[in-house]
């Protein structure tokens, strides 16, 4: 397995970023498969997509806004049982970035990572609300399940692009008053007032980013397993993780549910591995 293409550093102890797969898809209840081959398909997206060969030397591409000054260790993959263990040894100064894999991954990577912070907000990309209460462990039930943890209260859980919504979520949403913007409120209401608001939710709190690329209008994103139309543009996603990375303190990054069987022309792909060379090079490392 090819490691992803910035892998620079040799050492997981020695990294600002630590890069790790979960291939498994074992939360997911949809009609549609194939999310455990999603990390594989990153990977092979940054040597094919951004990355290229001249005179001998691999040339790879720069953030559209920001630097690549950092060490980028790419762990490789854990099995979803073991990823808890895997993120407890990440750093707090480190930067973990999970792919998936299906969205229940999250769970356990919070249940991991979350106990270096008394108190972390999330920001939660996702057309669903993952907040099913009457059943859990999967995931339609990622938010409600992530919210039992000590650290993490649904007061500090702010959830983007939503617009394929359950009557029970609708009620958890409001009985659990968990901030949320659809994807139309964000075409309404417009991408600064609607950072502004996150901004003023999360303060200075550890925050850790969650992307479902099913947030991402499918015409962007198709190689997702439920897809739904009318979603985020790309570029909202990209233009509100890089604000996060510049302006608040983003310790953590997934990004969820690519599953290349649906791909066109590895296009989801790309996004996803081009996502993460945007969000590394707007965060601010500690040298």
């Amino acid at each position: 397995m090819k490691k992803f293409a910035y892998h620079n550093c040799a050492k997981k102890a020695n990294a600002d970023v630590v890069l790790v797969g979960v291939p498994d898809e074992s939360g997911n209840k949809s009609n549609r498969h194939g999310a455990s081959k999603g990390p594989l398909a990153i990977r092979k997206a940054s040597h094919e997509r951004l990355s290229f060969k001249r005179k001998g030397k691999t040339m790879r591409i720069l953030p559209e806004r920001g630097s690549l000054n950092l060490s980028f260790h790419d762990y490789g993959n854990s099995t979803k049982k073991q990823v808890s263990r895997v993120l407890s040894s990440v750093k707090k100064h480190q930067i973990p970035i999970i792919l998936g894999g299906d969205h229940s991954i999250t769970t356990k990577v919070l249940q991991g990572f979350s106990p270096h912070f008394p108190k972390m907000a999330v920001l939660y990309f996702d057309a669903h609300p993952d907040i099913v209460s009457s059943t859990e462990n999967y995931y339609g039930s990622v938010v409600h399940d992530i919210c039992k943890l000590p650290s993490i209260s649904p007061r500090h859980v702010v959830q983007l692009g939503l617009r394929s919504i359950e009557e029970e979520e609708r009620i958890n949403l409001k009985k659990n008053k968990i901030s949320h913007f659809t994807a139309l409120d964000v075409a309404e209401i417009g991408l600064k007032k609607v950072f502004s608001k996150i901004r003023r939710k999360i303060g200075k709190m550890p925050l850790y980013i969650s992307i479902d690329l099913d947030s991402i209008d499918p015409s962007f994103a198709p190689a997702v397993d439920t897809p739904v139309p009318f979603g985020l543009l790309s570029n909202d996603v990209l233009s509100l993780v890089k604000r996060c990375a510049v302006e608040l303190n983003v310790v953590g990054l997934d990004i969820m549910e690519m599953s290349p069987r649906h791909d066109i022309q590895m296009r989801t792909a790309q996004l996803a591995a081009q996502l993460i060379v945007e969000f590394i090079g707007s965060k601010k490392f500690s040298k």
